[in-house]
């Protein structure tokens, strides 16, 4: 008798983590229950349940390909956000982008504290420089304003996370750094907090 045999053969990592995604946005895993990839902001954001509904213009759904307009391969303009939802005696609220398939390592196209309570977007105009209640943080690139999304030419789609922080308490002095977010604040004062990711390759 002939026995046909398989040998199964790994998952390659990049198309593993796919799937991973998939799962999580096809309703596999509870909303709230999943916090981005951003070491520093993890532990932080764990023992508080996901409470702001966030959105990109122009990205679809969670995970699909963010609009060229907002890469260097166009204007670079920086995507609106918007969110809502329940956030109680919220005082500020803070906006992290970023891009975590970065060749250095994890790269921030955007880190703003100092956001008013009352905000339920965030846009373009709303960063101008003559804005003297959002505190803009310098990006990766040393810069502080929104850096365009421009994954190296020839890389796979890289993800771009797009998170909402609302706080209970007034942050002073403002963090100076990005690098620095994170160790300002402790986990009762985040008041609500909110996510979405859409990726991005050059053509």
């Amino acid at each position: 008798m002939i026995r046909h045999t398989t040998t199964s053969k790994p998952i390659h990592p990049f198309l593993s983590l796919h799937l991973g995604f998939l799962l999580i946005v096809c309703g596999h895993r509870a909303p709230g229950q999943w916090i981005p990839p951003h070491p520093q902001w993890s532990n932080l954001l764990a023992t508080n349940r996901q409470t702001l509904n966030l959105t990109v213009a122009g990205l679809q759904q969670p995970g699909r390909t963010l609009p060229k307009q907002y890469s260097c391969d166009d204007q670079g303009t920086m995507p609106t956000l918007s969110w809502q939802g329940t956030c109680p005696n919220v005082k500020e609220f803070w906006v992290l982008i970023y891009d975590p398939d970065a060749p250095t390592g994890t790269f921030i196209h955007l880190a703003a504290t100092g956001i008013p309570p009352e905000s339920t977007q965030l846009d373009q105009n709303t960063l101008r420089p003559d804005n003297q209640t959002i505190h803009i943080l310098p990006n990766s690139a040393y810069e502080p304003r929104w850096f365009p999304l421009c994954p190296p030419r020839g890389d796979p789609p890289h993800r771009y996370y797009f998170l909402v922080i609302g706080l209970n308490q007034a942050i002073r002095p403002q963090p100076a750094s990005w690098k620095t977010m994170h160790q300002l604040i402790q986990k009762e004062h985040i008041a609500c907090w909110g996510w979405i990711m859409g990726t991005y390759v050059r053509p």
